[in-house]
Formats: structure tokens, C-alpha cells, sequence
């Protein structure tokens, strides 16, 4: 798989929210023998090899002197239970400039975002 097919299954993953055993069903239509694991092992590499990108832009989000951030909610499928789901929590953190970086938590508890603040010294915009 090439970085633009990886981008594009990226996008139909996460844009499109569409679950891997469609993209499966999806690409085997056009040929393509790409099992959801291997969907899912990919996607899951591209996130590592993104990750000091994200590291960065926290980092030097977090160093300014106001962020500004909000969640929202996202249904989280419980593996083992069809049908069954739970609400987690995605963040978003941007800086004047619009650079902005995205967190998840499983709940609204504020242990995480206590933890990613504790050295900011400035001003956090928030919806209460």
C-alpha cells in the first residue's frame, strides 16, 4: 500500500466513518484482497509514524499563551458485544493561529486534561 491508497483509507476510515469490515467488503468489490486486519494494522502504523508530528504541535500549542478547546462525543464499539457501545470523548486544543491538535479520552473525567495542562501558564478558552 502507498502512502496516497494508506491517506485515502485513512479518510474512508475516520471522514467517512466507515468500519473496516466494509472496507474490506469495499476494496475485495474492486479486486483488492485487503483483510480488515491488515486495514487495521496499516492505519494503526500511520498513526505511530504521525505521532512526533502530533507531539510537536502539542507541544508547541501548549506553549502559548491561550489555547482554546472543546469536545465532543463519539460512540466507542465495545469488540465482543454487536450492537453495544459506549461514549468517549475527542478534544480539540487550537492556539490563536488555528494550529491544533486532537485528544481522546473514554470519559469526560478531567484527569487527562489536568495532566496535559499542568506546566501551561496561560489562558484556556473552554465551553463549561
Amino acid at each position: 500500500m502507498g502512502p496516497g491508497f494508506l491517506a485515502h483509507v485513512i479518510a474512508e476510515r475516520f471522514q467517512f466513518h466507515m468500519p473496516y469490515y466494509r472496507l474490506e467488503k469495499k476494496y475485495a468489490g474492486k479486486g483488492l484482497d485487503l483483510s480488515r486486519s491488515v486495514l487495521e494494522r496499516s492505519v494503526s502504523r500511520c498513526g505511530e509514524l504521525l505521532e512526533p508530528l502530533h507531539d510537536a504541535l502539542q507541544k508547541s500549542i501548549l506553549a502559548k499563551d491561550i489555547v482554546f478547546t472543546d469536545d465532543t462525543t463519539v460512540k466507542i464499539a465495545l469488540a465482543g458485544k454487536p450492537g453495544s457501545s459506549k461514549t468517549g470523548r475527542l478534544w480539540v486544543y487550537i492556539d490563536k493561529l488555528g494550529q491544533h491538535f486532537y485528544d481522546f479520552t473514554e470519559s469526560r473525567e478531567p484527569d487527562r486534561p489536568i495532566t496535559l495542562f499542568k506546566k501551561f501558564r496561560g489562558f484556556i478558552h473552554a465551553d463549561p
